[in-house]
């Protein structure tokens, strides 16, 4: 027998988060999903210009990364490629 279960979540219980995570990306290494240690210590290396406050993984290699300010995130959106490998970082705001 399969239970199924509904969560509820109103904009109160998602404001603060969806806030929180507005200065950041997401992005994926298309092509290859090298150790999370690996990847975060790739981007503090090319994003050592801005401040990155935080970085999750996924385990399907998605990665999100959030700046201490949105100026911080419009500077890495504008460079104009990103690769890690020799393979593309796919990333979006």
């Amino acid at each position: 027998k399969v239970l199924k279960t509904t969560l509820n979540f109103t904009e109160n219980d998602v404001s603060n988060n969806v806030a929180f995570w507005s200065q950041g990306v997401y992005g994926y290494i298309l092509g290859a999903n090298p150790p999370k240690e690996i990847v975060e210590g790739y981007l503090w290396r090319i994003w050592k210009h801005v401040k990155i406050t935080r970085i999750v993984f996924d385990p399907t290699g998605v990665f999100v990364v959030r700046f201490e300010t949105l100026e911080h995130q419009m500077k890495v959106l504008a460079q104009e490629h990103c690769m890690f490998d020799g393979k593309p970082i796919i990333i979006r705001p």
